[in-house]
This record gives C-alpha cells, structure tokens and sequence, in this order.
C-alpha cells in the first residue's frame, strides 16, 4: 500500500482556518453560555428574594403596619422591575446561545465538508501512487526477465 507521503493538499490553508474559526466559535460559545447560565441565577435570585419578601409581608400583615407594608410594596415594586429587566436579560443571553450554536454548526459543516474533500484528494493520491508502484514495478519484472534470458525468448514462449 502507498503512503501519504508526497501528498500536499492545496486547500490546507482553508481546512486549517475554517478548524481556528470552529475552535474560536466554541469559545465565543462557551461564553455565551457561561453569560446565559450567570443571568439565570441572577434571576433566580430575585425571585428567591422576591419570595422572601412576600412571605415576610404576609407573617407581618397579622400585625399591620402602615409605615411598614408601604416599604413592603416599594420593595416588592422594585424587585418586580429587576425581575423583568433580569428575565429580559436571559432572553438575550439565551438567544445569544442559540445564534452561537447555529454558527458553531455551520462552521462545523463547511470544516467537515473540507475533510471530506480532503480525504477523497488523499485517496485519489494514493490511487495514482499505487498505479505508479505497479507501472514501476512491471517494468523493473520486465527489465530483470529481459537481461536474465539475454533477450532471448524463454523455452515456453519458443514452443
């Protein structure tokens, strides 16, 4: 079987940079994640204070204060518009992601495409790097009967 060697594949550039766009991609993509995930605590955190308050107001209403539930529902108000704002937050940061592993996808598909045309050049190499071997071969089996006999036929060919 031939080997590899000889082979350079024209397009090698192109396969190396579409692989440091994939890997770049992922990073971007990991970061993306790593946002979306940070957002989603964040959120669940106001929510989590957001249900502390309301279960602090509701054992307070037993004794009721004025002054008091006034700052309740000032409190509450506000954690409801950091609610929306964190939960608009995590809508963005999600649609980043989903942006991010469309290109991931279509950076994986076009470095793939390549390695496929790759190995299809590779195989070709090799296809002609055999039929080289054998020509060679063929005519060194050749050469070697030719000079073995003194150019001379052999006794079967003569009969």
């Amino acid at each position: 079987m031939s080997d590899p060697r000889g082979f350079k594949y024209g397009l090698q550039v192109l396969l190396q940079r579409a692989q440091w766009q994939l890997d770049a991609l992922q990073c971007a993509l990991a970061d993306a994640l790593r946002r979306q995930q940070e957002a989603q605590a964040a959120l669940a955190r106001l929510r989590e204070e957001q249900h502390a308050v309301r279960t602090g107001a509701a054992a307070a209403g037993q004794r009721f204060d004025p002054l008091h539930a006034r700052a309740i529902v000032q409190h509450l108000c506000q954690l409801a518009e950091r609610v929306q704002q964190q939960s608009g937050r995590c809508d963005d940061a999600e649609r980043a992601c989903a942006l991010k592993r469309r290109e991931c996808a279509e950076a994986q598909a076009r470095l793939e495409g390549l390695q496929a045309h790759r190995d299809r050049a590779l195989a070709t190499h090799r296809q002609v790097q055999l039929r080289k071997e054998s020509a060679l071969a063929d005519e060194q089996w050749t050469t070697h009967t030719t000079t073995t006999t003194g150019g001379l036929p052999m006794a079967s060919e003569s009969t």
